[in-house]
């Protein structure tokens, strides 16, 4: 048996179902699901595979073209809030397009496994907070290798995008200044209990949020844009 959390489920074909997972004991997992949607088939319930879901999963030892089987599933941990508050659900399905996008290792990365379980427990059992995804995708670098370096953060007037470093000088471009700077630096230095004391509006979170991403673009070659990205913006953030 393995933990799990689902990053993504698309369907294939009519009634079955291609789920990839980040798992605690192989890294990225992709499970074929065959009939899952198909209303005579019994058993295994497509209910399970919602994004950032929490799984106990028994693999079926064969696999086919990187594709595995899943003998056995069942909930790890069931979500108070995560899947019923609408504002939670649309950060939660922007948050797990992007760990499908960064989140490939396919061997065992515990750290990484227990920065994402513990996290979205944190956001499930608490307040929704409109910072916390802000938050999510600066301490997720720290896993993928090109978290902002902190040094001379105090006094930098800049942010340089590409090269992840705080800067009294100016960079040609890409960097984040001024009053953005301030927010971004009390994101990156705040815990996520303390999220809440910062006051952003929603014009400046939503810059905020395209100058992280912006910095994701840097740092690993081929992140795109997010459907996703477009509903969180447009409704809440």
């Amino acid at each position: 048996m393995t933990k799990a959390i689902v990053l993504s489920s698309i369907k294939y074909s009519d009634n079955s179902l291609i789920v990839r997972c980040f798992t605690e004991d192989f890294g990225i997992r992709s499970y074929m699901l065959k009939g899952v949607l198909s209303p005579r088939k019994k058993g295994i319930s497509p209910a399970y595979f919602q994004s950032f879901n929490q799984l106990e999963i028994v693999e079926n030892p064969k696999s086919m073209g990187g594709l595995f089987y899943i003998k056995e599933v069942k909930l790890g941990y069931s979500y108070q809030t995560l899947h019923t508050d609408v504002r939670k659900s649309a950060v939660i399905l922007f948050l797990s397009e992007v760990c499908n996008d960064v989140c490939n290792v396919e061997h065992p990365d515990a750290d990484l496994y227990y920065f994402l379980e513990n996290t979205i427990c944190f956001f499930d059992q608490n307040f929704f907070e409109p910072n916390f995804h802000l938050k999510f995708l600066l301490e997720l670098t720290a896993y993928l290798g090109f978290y902002p370096d902190k040094n001379d953060i105090e006094n930098a007037l800049f942010f340089n995008l590409e090269e992840g470093i705080f800067s009294d000088h100016c960079p040609t471009a890409n960097y984040i200044s001024g009053e953005e700077l301030l927010l971004f630096k009390r994101i990156l230095q705040a815990s996520y209990t303390d999220l809440s004391s910062i006051l952003i509006n929603r014009n400046d979170r939503n810059q905020l949020l395209l100058h992280i991403l912006r910095y994701y673009q840097w740092h690993f070659p081929g992140f795109k844009h997010k459907k996703s990205l477009d509903v969180l913006q447009m409704l809440f953030l």
